[in-house]
């Protein structure tokens, strides 16, 4: 497939697969993520796609599409229940959720680069070390900065109580 023809591709069918990562429940940043890495994974494999009538391209998308979400679930591991872990302080600071979208309404309380280290940890599962280089702070910074945005959750928490 050439590029002028991926393109055409993506132009026609990117809402398509977009409102397929909303119905799974995602927020629209991470349904517009998602859609993104199912069309970088379609070009990227682009020579599996056999040319057919009707709609073999959106069917290829959409297998694409599933199996893109589906490795996002798998990053995000069963865990804990949120309030738990807001009302209940731990010795570490290890913070895990079960409800993205619980998650996602309480983050839009804190500072941008706050929202930036808790998707970055919770949601994508980087590492401490692996945000501060994809931000470009050191180690110890990202380390203060999800301490901080922890804190900040239990207090909001602790106030809808």
């Amino acid at each position: 497939m050439d590029p002028a023809t991926f393109s055409q591709l993506y132009a026609e069918h990117w809402w398509q697969i977009y409102v397929y990562m909303l119905r799974r429940r995602l927020s629209k940043y991470d349904a517009e993520d998602l859609t993104e890495i199912t069309f970088v994974q379609a070009w990227l494999h682009k020579d599996t796609y056999e040319v057919r009538e009707g709609k073999g391209a959106l069917r290829w998308l959409y297998r694409i599409a599933h199996n893109t979400y589906i490795d996002y679930l798998r990053v995000l591991h069963p865990v804990v229940s949120l309030e738990a872990q807001l009302t209940e302080p731990s010795s570490g600071q290890h913070f895990e959720i079960e409800d993205i979208d619980a998650l996602e309404s309480l983050i839009q309380q804190l500072t941008s680069i706050q929202q930036t280290v808790m998707r970055l940890r919770y949601l994508q599962q980087l590492t401490t070390a692996e945000i501060g280089q994809r931000l470009d702070i050191r180690e110890g910074s990202v380390r203060g900065i999800e301490f901080r945005a922890i804190q900040t959750l239990r207090r909001v928490n602790g106030q809808r109580s």
